[in-house]
């Protein structure tokens, strides 16, 4: 019966057809050109429950689909989805809009098995449908406060991770990254650029900052760079802090 329900369907070029298990297309010999023509119209595809698939009412719940349940089915190639997601749902006894099918990426109504690439033999999954959350509704996405945010570039400064350059103050050595001190000061960017012009072997990433500038001077102004402000700035001297500035 299955197999008489998709050669009718392939021969009139009508609605999804669809059965469980495996199902096969015939055509008499008379009309085989027709019927082969009438093939590469359509698409033979399956329908597989990634989970078992409930119909929930307001006493009682009742599992319509096992998980891993496969469902033949064969539509016209420009034949939106829509019709598929009416007729599986109703074919199943369930409400059309507790489900979703993926293949590859969400299927919308819209789409077409041409329109996704879907090949003769491919399986689209279907599943019940997610809740979606109010910032992936809105389109929204989370900001971090402005605290997160410098406490994160404070991290940064200080665990010393994916540096790629470093101010020599003395025997000390302090790291830190060139993108952010470019994106932050004319200075550096210049300096960056002089350095990729001319490069100099030994010096790349390694700014030599000199005796008359203390250590605490280097940190508080990358610390300014990193996250805007200077901290202890009080107990600075006049001359470190127009060095800072």
């Amino acid at each position: 019966m299955a197999n008489n329900r998709l050669a009718n369907n392939a021969s009139s070029g009508g609605g999804v057809t669809g059965s469980t298990g495996s199902t096969g297309v015939g055509a008499s010999s008379s009309n085989a050109t027709a019927a082969a023509n009438q093939m590469n119209e359509h698409v033979e595809f399956t329908v597989k429950a990634d989970e078992d698939l409930y119909l929930t009412g307001a006493s009682s719940t009742i599992r319509r689909v096992v998980a891993g349940t496969n469902y033949s089915c064969l539509m016209l190639k420009t034949q939106r989805f829509s019709s598929l997601f009416r007729h599986y749902a109703k074919y199943h006894g369930l409400r059309k809009d507790d489900l979703e099918y993926n293949f590859v990426n969400p299927l919308d109504n819209e789409d077409t098995p041409e329109s996704v690439q879907l090949q003769r033999n491919d399986t689209i999954n279907v599943r019940k449908r997610r809740p979606v959350d109010s910032e992936e509704r809105s389109g929204s996405v989370s900001i971090p406060s402005g605290t997160d945010y410098f406490t994160a570039m404070r991290n940064l400064l200080d665990n010393g991770e994916h540096t790629d350059m470093i101010f020599v103050v003395g025997t000390t050595a302090i790291r830190a990254h060139r993108c952010i001190l470019a994106a932050r000061g004319i200075f550096f960017k210049e300096e960056f650029r002089r350095e990729i012009a001319s490069p100099q072997e030994g010096s790349e990433g390694r700014i030599e900052v000199g005796d008359e500038v203390s250590e605490g001077v280097v940190r508080a102004v990358l610390e300014f760079v990193y996250c805007n402000r200077v901290p202890g700035i009080v107990n600075f001297t006049v001359s470190e802090f127009q060095t800072c500035i």
